[in-house]
């Protein structure tokens, strides 16, 4: 029956009386568009800043992670010559708005700034290219994104600009790739352009004396020579809080993982990252302590104000974002961990770091 049915449709074929519909052999297989040249539309009437009248210092918070920074970046906030960026749990502290919900990871991201000199100005590295397209990806992520310091033209203009400056050409090497060509240049070069790309891109923010950002450096980074090219004269805050707390908090919320389960890999990981810089106050950098701040408010407070210049009488908002009487609730949190024992385990190897409610300080080793 098959053999039938296929003759009577080849012998319809031959009379003309069935046609093969050729739409789908025939339709057209539609091209991906060219890519552009990153910086071939820069627009120069877009590199000048908004804010004539700059800020005067900058300082940068960072944290170990659920080590309490907020508070500080909170308590800043509250005076009226600071312009603070990032650093908010909207959970906590709704009052300064979700679009401050966001760290200020933009020169530390993988594949940002750093990155690229470590792979375009050090290395004699064949994935150059890769690099710089990992860049323009991450510009146009933040460019995308609802951060105010990135999704305006001027950022995307000014990263375009950078780009320029730091390689010889481009071109389009095929149809749907560029390829870029970073400069010969010096990693003290490399870093001037870089800090004044950087620079322009926060001074484009606030007019304020003090500029404040959220994780702006690596965390106890012990380069101080990289901080001071990249940054200039900026101070730092590094906060920290009870181990304990840092593991507890992870086990509260879903999703953190990243605070290590394993208690003997957390007290490893606490050891290897925090330590140093507990032990040690990097140059221009300052430690506080989260379960300090809230049981001795008033003479943190000052050492903070004393560390970077900031008057009383610019504390116009007191304890509209930063109560110690209610952040205090958020210390001692590893008291309602059901299984104690990695809490025990934490303490016994990592007890001088741990806080001593009773007495409002440090156990001793």
């Amino acid at each position: 029956m098959k053999l039938v049915s296929a003759a009577k449709h080849v012998a319809k074929l031959i009379l003309g009386r069935e046609r093969i519909k050729f739409e789908r052999v025939n339709k057209k297989v539609e091209e991906p568009p060219k890519p552009n040249i990153f910086y071939e539309d820069l627009d120069e009437s877009k590199l000048i800043s908004q804010n004539q009248n700059q800020f005067k210092h900058l300082v940068g918070i960072d944290g170990m992670g659920f080590s309490g920074s907020s508070a500080v970046t909170d308590f800043l906030a509250e005076f009226s010559n600071t312009t603070v960026l990032g650093g908010v749990d909207p959970r906590e502290n709704p009052d300064r708005g979700d679009e401050n919900a966001y760290e200020v990871d933009f020169v530390r991201d993988p594949g940002s700034l750093l990155d690229l000199e470590r792979i375009c100005y050090t290395d004699a590295s064949r994935i150059k290219d890769n690099a710089i397209h990992e860049f323009i990806r991450i510009c146009e992520d933040y460019h995308n994104s609802a951060i105010p310091l990135f999704n305006n033209d001027y950022f995307i203009n000014l990263s375009k600009s950078f780009l320029k400056q730091i390689t010889s050409f481009a071109f389009l090497d095929s149809p749907s790739h560029v390829s870029y060509y970073p400069k010969k240049i010096s990693v003290n070069e490399y870093r001037r352009i870089a800090s004044d790309y950087l620079l322009k891109i926060l001074k484009n923010v606030s007019s304020r004396d003090f500029l404040v950002c959220d994780n702006l450096t690596a965390i106890g980074c012990s380069d101080e020579q990289l901080l001071n090219d990249y940054f200039g004269e900026c101070k730092i805050l590094l906060n920290w809080c009870d181990p304990r707390d840092v593991y507890a908090r992870a086990r509260f919320l879903p999703g953190c993982d990243w605070v290590p389960i394993d208690p003997e890999i957390f007290v490893q990981n606490f050891l290897e990252n925090n330590k140093p810089w507990i032990d040690k106050v990097p140059k221009n950098s300052l430690i506080t302590n989260f379960d300090d701040f809230c049981n001795d408010y008033e003479t943190q407070s000052k050492k903070i104000m004393d560390f970077l210049g900031l008057e009383e009488k610019d504390h116009i908002d007191k304890f509209k974002y930063f109560n110690p009487k209610v952040s205090i609730n958020n210390t001692g949190v590893w008291k309602k961990l059901e299984n104690q024992k990695p809490i025990e385990y934490i303490f016994e190897k990592l007890k001088e770091f741990c806080y001593d409610q009773d007495n409002h300080r440090r156990y001793t080793k």
